[in-house]
């Protein structure tokens, strides 16, 4: 016997360590310790700045700004309750252009479902730093100014529009 493991131990040896690893390596799961792929991103919307004015809750979402150009390739129309706002609050055609090109929309105080003209609220701020939102509906003929709110100061009781 004391000649068998002289003579074999080592190729033993071996064999067993070689036995011993096939078991781990089937009871291991090897595969769950490697470094998987990032999952997908789904891409979620900007916050809101923090600046920006509206409802404890609005949303500015990323498609925004096609809402922007959408609007800045057809003819503006003011209506008269927009002009009456517009000069109760001192907010100018300039003002409301500003806020056409560079404001964002408010989801929430916009209502995309108003048919045939989608409305949404554009709020932006003047060249005095006022807070405003303008009220736009998509028309099919053309981009009508609704109304213009300012956000700072809405007491305008002297000014009679309805």
């Amino acid at each position: 016997m004391k000649y068998v493991f002289f003579r074999f131990g080592k190729m033993l040896l071996l064999i067993a360590t070689v036995v011993l690893m096939v078991l781990v390596w089937q009871k291991c799961d090897f595969g769950a310790m490697q470094p998987s792929s990032p999952p997908a991103t789904v891409p979620q919307p900007p916050p809101p700045p923090a600046e920006q004015p509206g409802t404890t809750n609005p949303e500015y979402p990323v498609e925004g700004k096609e809402i922007n150009r959408k609007l800045m390739g057809k003819k503006l129309v003011y209506t008269k309750h927009a002009r009456c706002r517009m000069d109760c609050r001192n907010i100018s055609e300039k003002e409301v252009g500003d806020v056409l090109k560079n404001g964002k929309v408010n989801m929430v105080k916009s209502d995309m479902e108003n048919a045939p003209c989608p409305k949404y609220a554009l709020e932006g701020r003047t060249a005095t730093k006022e807070r405003v939102r303008i009220i736009f509906a998509d028309c099919p003929d053309a981009a009508k100014v609704v109304t213009a709110i300012d956000l700072n100061n809405d007491n305008d009781r002297n000014c009679h529009c309805d």
